[in-house]
C-alpha cells in the first residue's frame, strides 16, 4: 500500500489533570506525504494556525503493512498546553527572562493503522515533557505531555 499523496485531517486532545484547559480541543490539519523505499515516509504537515501549531512541520516516518509511525517536527517550541499556544519569545517576554528562544520542539510521536482501502487512517499520539533552562533561575520551564488520538483521510 503506498500513502503518498495529501491528506487532511484532525487530532484531539485527551482529558489530562496537567493541561485540562487544552482537553477535547480539536486541531485540524492536512499533510502531504510521500512514500519511499522500503517504506520509509516523509512529509510535511500544517495545522490549522488559529488552534495548533502555525509553523508548518515536517513529517518522518515508516508504513509497514498497515502500521503507521511517524514524528512529526516542529520547528519551534511552543506551550501546547496552553489555549495561547505561547512561543518562547512571549514566554521571555512575558516573565523578563532570557532563554534560547531558537529552540525547535520536541518530537511528537504518532502510531495508527491504515485502512485496507487506503483512503483513511487513525491512531494515537503522544507529545513528551521538556525542559528549558530559564539562565540565571535555579527553576526551569517544563512543558506537560500531552496525548490523544488522530485521524487523516486521503484528499481526492
Amino acid at each position: 500500500m503506498n500513502i503518498s499523496g495529501n491528506w487532511e485531517g484532525e487530532y484531539v486532545v485527551d482529558e489530562s489533570d496537567a493541561a485540562p484547559q487544552v482537553a477535547g480541543e480539536v486541531v485540524r490539519f492536512t499533510m502531504t506525504l510521500k512514500q519511499g523505499w522500503l517504506g520509509m515516509v516523509s512529509g510535511t504537515v500544517q495545522d490549522d494556525v488559529r488552534t495548533g501549531f502555525p509553523e508548518a512541520g515536517t513529517i518522518k516516518g515508516r508504513i509497514k503493512g498497515e502500521t503507521f509511525g511517524f514524528k512529526k517536527l516542529q520547528p519551534k517550541l511552543r506551550l501546547m498546553h496552553e489555549r495561547s499556544r505561547l512561543g518562547l519569545e512571549q514566554v521571555a517576554d512575558r516573565y523578563k527572562v532570557v532563554i534560547d528562544t531558537g529552540r525547535a520542539h520536541p518530537a511528537i510521536l504518532h502510531m495508527g493503522k491504515v485502512s485496507a482501502d487506503g483512503k483513511e487512517m487513525e491512531g494515537k499520539w503522544r507529545m513528551p515533557s521538556t525542559e528549558v533552562d530559564v539562565p540565571g533561575s535555579s527553576q526551569g520551564l517544563t512543558t506537560v505531555v500531552l496525548t490523544g488520538t488522530w485521524k487523516a483521510r486521503r484528499k481526492a
